[in-house]
């Protein structure tokens, strides 16, 4: 009996020693939401199925870190785009974010109001290279939680892509080597008081790689910035650390399980799902879908205005060739052009918003003068035929309304336009965006000044609205012959 209960309490002890030696850590992470603060219209992701996902997984796992990877604002819903984001991290304090690491779009409504969005939020924001005029953080370069006794040292890093490196500015990025000299710095102090270290950054996968060659001792990089939708974690030769990325737009959540050695200080096993935040699977935090509708009603009640009904998704050159449609329509110019490289979201099938119309074409910005105005310039048909061979952008090629013309973009550039009626040497009116604009006259070599253009009073989104409205009225497929001219 004696020697019985010896055995068992030789176990007992066995089996705690080896409980104390590891440690259960789960972090649920997002990157580039990008100010979806809405349920998204095409049924997959936003803000309240985010919250879903996250109350459920805390409800099995109370302890676990939520962490973002920045680009919280633009490119996305009316509501937050006119609170200037603010009621976006109003709504990830809701659903209980850990912390975030800046992106590049974050600073788009100045650094005051980011700081300002970080108050509402109730998380710290991580950045150990986004430095003021003295060279100094302006906000934390690192925090430790600890996770079920599990201490995890968490480091914020940002992109300098898109961030001014003017010493006078109040916010500015360093470059990736700084950075590194500054992350391999502060792992010097947190590596003996943390048993797992995470890189919150927003950065890419391929500098994520190039700092994992640097600083071995980074055992998980939750990056962002690139919209890469990694299914399965990219995991480094050099370190064997791993990278993550959850594609954009609160469109899905990482989900990683890790099992860490507290002796030894490493992972020793690793669980990764990237979860699809599908309205028919996902449970959906109602209180919060209640608050943004709330909100959106106080703020911008046209945006769920519904303006028309598309049969089917309407996207790419489609899209755009429905925007130049509605700009020329509105206009009364003879001629209007567009770009996919201008759309940022598609027309889902279903009822078409009109915050829908909103978040499908690029930020307006911030400036006196929106990127969204239309507006009329005097053109060349020698420029519009050179736009049209080299206008191709990494979205698709250029879409045009009032003229007839036909493109071949596999072809070689000089050998792309196959035929067109536009005259060389006539002067064409066109209707366009101002952001439009500079995209033309950056393909072709000019300025945009060069163009003379006449601001027409109306933006891109209103002109679309109008168009999906009157194709209702008259019952018209919306989008169906646009789709048509743009297979041509």
């Amino acid at each position: 009996m004696k020697r019985c209960f010896v055995c068992v309490a030789v176990c007992c002890l066995i089996s705690s020693m080896a409980w104390a030696a590891t440690g259960k850590v789960l972090i649920l992470h997002t990157n580039d939401l990008h100010e979806h603060i809405r349920a998204s219209a095409g049924g997959v992701g936003g803000m309240p199925y985010l919250a879903g996902y996250v109350a459920a997984a805390r409800a099995e796992r109370p302890g676990s870190l939520l962490l973002d990877s920045g680009d919280v604002m633009e490119k996305g819903d009316m509501l937050a785009y006119l609170t200037k984001a603010q009621a976006m991290y109003e709504a990830m304090n809701r659903v209980g974010f850990d912390a975030s690491a800046p992106g590049n779009h974050d600073l788009a409504y100045g650094l005051e109001n980011l700081r300002a969005c970080a108050k509402l939020g109730g998380f710290p924001l991580l950045s150990i290279n986004l430095v003021d005029p003295d060279n100094k953080p302006i906000f934390e370069t690192s925090k430790i939680f600890d996770v079920d006794g599990v201490k995890v040292g968490v480091i914020g890093a940002i992109t300098s892509a898109y961030v001014t490196n003017d010493p006078k500015a109040p916010a500015r990025a360093l470059e990736i080597n700084p950075t590194i000299d500054l992350i391999v710095e502060e792992v010097k102090v947190l590596d003996p008081q943390c048993d797992l270290l995470v890189l919150l950054c927003h950065l890419g996968s391929k500098a994520c790689l190039n700092i994992a060659e640097r600083v071995p001792q980074i055992d998980v990089f939750l990056s962002g910035h690139s919209h890469e939708r990694l299914d399965v974690p990219i995991v480094s030769e050099a370190s064997g650390a791993l990278i993550l990325q959850t594609g954009a737009f609160a469109s899905s959540i990482g989900r990683l399980d890790l099992t860490v050695d507290l002796g030894e200080k490493r992972i020793v096993e690793s669980d990764f799902e990237l979860v699809a935040l599908d309205h028919d699977t996902t449970p959906l935090d109602k209180e919060l879908a209640n608050w943004v509708a709330e909100r959106e009603q106080e703020v911008c009640p046209q945006a769920a205005v519904v303006l028309g009904h598309a049969a089917r998704e309407i996207r790419g050159r489609a899209l755009a060739q429905m925007f130049a449609d509605a700009i020329r329509a509105k206009s009364g110019a003879e001629i209007a052009v567009d770009s996919p490289n201008m759309l940022r979201a598609t027309l889902p099938a279903g009822p078409i918003e009109y915050n829908t119309v909103f978040k499908a074409y690029i930020p307006g910005g911030r400036a006196a003068v929106s990127k969204r105005e239309a507006v009329l310039i005097s053109i060349k048909g020698a420029d519009l035929l050179d736009y049209l061979e080299k206008g191709m952008a990494k979205r698709g090629a250029p879409a045009w309304v009032g003229f007839a013309a036909k493109a071949d973009y596999q072809k070689p550039e000089g050998e792309r336009v196959l035929f067109s009626d536009l005259e060389p040497g006539r002067t064409y009116q066109v209707a366009l965006s101002r952001v439009m604009l500079t995209a033309l006259a950056t393909a072709i070599g000019k300025k945009p000044e060069a163009f003379e253009a006449k601001g027409l009073e109306f933006n891109v989104i209103d002109a679309m609205a109008e168009k999906i409205q009157a194709m209702a009225a008259e019952g018209a497929e919306i989008g169906a012959e646009e789709a048509a001219a743009a297979a041509n």
